[in-house]
């Protein structure tokens, strides 16, 4: 690749995708885009001070008007990008709870203009979907070409999930059409350095709740059962979306995550044990039925994408030690 596109550039993985690119690929030019509405401009610091090479479009994506609100830059600079990154949405299980509609219009409109930026190149892209799409499956682990179960339209996580699998089912029948390049990219539960607590990630609250020495918050479903999930460290979720945009397979779909199995209290012992050299820390059960309905177990298969050649380089530890340094340091 000469030129790549990421969308949602200022944001958690978007950050740590750009520096992804511009130290993996010397000559490389990446084109940022991001309205800062989440993301933080601190995030590029480093890229924006010591990669010429990096440029970043403060716009707002699927705003209306499309070439008319102010992007001639923007559209100019991405007409001749070879790949493309769509990470923009807004983001976080409170936001999609809590402005689910807004949720499922403003994505869809940021992903058709994300296809207008790269429609004269014909880039190829990765989208970034969501395991959500796999909902509540008692099979597991989850593969590619498992049928997906969306929730009932009246479940408070709809309106997000929904759009996912619209946006995965419109993407593919693009691409079977040839109108489109795109690659689809489940994310599993990706963590590291620069992930906000904020928007309903959990490995953040627990590192702070440790490292302040609280109780650990543990969230449970109206049944009273506390979810399992897997962790993939940041640095390798950008690694896999390279392996994609370089090997991937037009229209078809790859689960991206990694490590084992883990229950939210097992996830407090892991963090305990690596902060506070201590096998056991002390954590309270929380109730939250809406925010855990439809998603209780997520395991990925990632078969597919190690047939790539792609393999996790980091771990679990890892991604609590950058958590944990990031806290310190700021």
């Amino acid at each position: 690749m000469k030129k790549v596109l990421v969308t949602g550039a200022a944001g958690f993985i978007g950050s740590h995708l750009c520096e992804y690119f511009l130290t993996t690929y010397p000559t490389i030019e990446v084109i940022g885009v991001d309205d800062l509405s989440a993301g933080k401009i601190e995030y590029l610091a480093n890229a924006l001070k010591t990669h010429p090479r990096f440029r970043l479009y403060e716009h707002t994506l699927g705003s209306g008007g499309f070439m008319d609100n102010g992007a001639d830059a923007l559209y100019a600079d991405a007409k001749d990008a070879d790949g493309a990154v769509f990470l923009a949405a807004r983001v976080g299980v409170k936001v999609a709870i809590d402005r689910g509609v807004e949720v499922l219009i403003d994505n869809h409109e940021a992903l058709e203009e994300s296809l207008e930026l790269i429609s004269e190149s014909r880039a190829r892209f990765v989208y970034a979907s969501s395991s959500e799409v796999y909902g509540d499956n008692e099979t597991q682990p989850l593969r590619e070409d498992m049928a997906l179960h969306l929730p009932a339209p009246t479940n408070p996580r709809f309106c997000y999930t929904a759009q996912k699998f619209y946006a995965e089912s419109y993407l593919c029948g693009l691409a079977k059409r040839a109108a489109c390049n795109a690659i689809i990219a489940r994310f599993f539960n990706t963590v590291g350095a620069r992930q906000n607590k904020s928007y309903g990630a959990v490995l953040p609250a627990v590192v702070l709740a440790v490292l302040n020495d609280r109780v650990a918050t543990v969230h449970k479903d109206h049944e009273g059962r506390v979810p399992t999930r897997s962790f993939i460290h940041v640095y390798d979720t950008c690694a896999a979306i390279d392996t994609l945009l370089q090997k991937g397979e037009v229209g078809q779909v790859y689960n991206v995550g990694a490590g084992e199995e883990l229950s939210i209290h097992q996830l407090v012992g892991v963090v305990a044990r690596v902060l506070k050299q201590r096998d056991a820390w002390p954590s309270s059960e929380v109730t939250v039925g809406e925010a855990l309905t439809g998603c209780r177990r997520r395991v990925p298969d990632v078969s597919k994408l190690l047939a790539l050649g792609w393999g996790p380089a980091k771990t679990l530890e890892d991604a609590i030690k950058d958590l944990s340094a990031e806290v310190i340091c700021g």
